[in-house]
């Protein structure tokens, strides 16, 4: 039994270093929300000022370097499926509108 699908995982082929990308973004991402949270529930975080800097410069990219890998990776059953997307989103947003 193969309860991670490694066996499938390591027979793709991947570029190392996407998948470096994924795992450090999801770190900064979830250090940059404890970092919040310990703020906000009144930890004196202010007296360690290392913690403080790390927060303030990862806080510019740490979003948007996992969503732009995020959204680089993502893999579409049909490639000619964004106009029907498009197509299928603006038809339901009309029929929301106008629905006589």
């Amino acid at each position: 039994m193969d309860p991670f699908n490694t066996r499938f995982i390591q027979n793709q082929k991947r570029w190392s270093w996407i998948d470096y990308d994924k795992g450090i973004s999801i770190i900064l991402v979830a250090y940059g929300h404890c970092y919040e949270i310990l703020k906000d529930h009144g930890l004196a975080l202010d007296e360690y000022p290392v913690l403080n800097y790390i927060g303030v410069f990862l806080y510019g990219f740490r979003m948007p370097l996992f969503f732009i890998i995020s959204g680089l990776l993502k893999r579409s059953a049909n490639k000619h499926q964004h106009g029907n997307y498009l197509n299928n989103r603006k038809s339901s947003v009309s029929l929301r509108r106008y629905p006589g």
